[in-house]
């Protein structure tokens, strides 16, 4: 019987890990290709002209303008439990949009930003993290949601835990670097970005301080 239990244990452990559903360090663009790491192939097309510079550790990405993108070519974020991390370095805070599987006006478009220094996730609604976020440092932020709850953790600490439910659009293209609004282009980002990962369930507190201190 305890031989059972444990067989279970083991069981239970391996269905509730996450499973990465793409990696990008940036270290291996070529021909404007960003290759997932992951070996699920959800490669990104980078448009526009951002700079391969030094990122964190190994390279980086750094945005200017709205033409700099990447479209990665498919709805990758789950609908429902999800982890995203990434390694931002914002040259202004106030208006930072930098990842988003998005079609504006539609109740379950997914963006994440950083507005006036906090960490921003949008699906139904609008959620902030506490004001933490600074010009032109580093950050690692992740983002976890489980059966309707959201965790923000900013350097390996959880800043937010609330109740977020809205189902994240399954129709459009996961898009690094800016959204798609009509007739505004301000709503892009500039600075840098390094190590994006994105799992198909929620990563453990654990795991999200072993991410924050793993420099890929």
């Amino acid at each position: 019987m305890k031989k059972l239990w444990i067989a279970v244990i083991i069981m239970l452990n391996i269905a509730a890990h996450a499973e990465l559903i793409g990696h990008w360090d940036f270290d291996n663009i070529t021909d404007g290709i960003v290759r997932d790491l992951s070996g699920k192939k959800h490669d990104g097309i980078i448009h526009g002209k951002p700079e391969i510079v030094d990122g964190i550790s190994g390279k980086a990405l750094r945005f200017k303008t709205n033409d700099d993108y990447v479209d990665f070519g498919a709805p990758l974020i789950p609908a429902k439990d999800f982890s995203i991390s990434v390694r931002i370095n914002c040259d202004d805070v106030e208006k930072q949009f930098f990842l988003g599987q998005y079609k504006y006006g539609d109740s379950e478009r997914l963006d994440l930003a950083v507005r006036n220094g906090c960490a921003r996730i949008q699906i139904d609604k609008i959620i902030d993290s506490p004001k933490l976020i600074e010009p032109e440092k580093w950050y690692n932020i992740v983002f976890t949601r489980k059966s309707g709850i959201l965790k923000i953790y900013i350097d390996g600490n959880m800043v937010l835990k609330k109740e977020l439910i809205g189902n994240v659009i399954a129709t459009e293209h996961l898009i690094l670097g800016r959204l798609f609004v009509p007739k505004r282009d301000n709503f892009r980002f500039t600075g840098m970005i390094d190590d994006l990962k994105i799992w198909d369930s929620p990563i453990t507190d654990i795991e999200v301080k072993e991410e924050f201190g793993n420099r890929k």
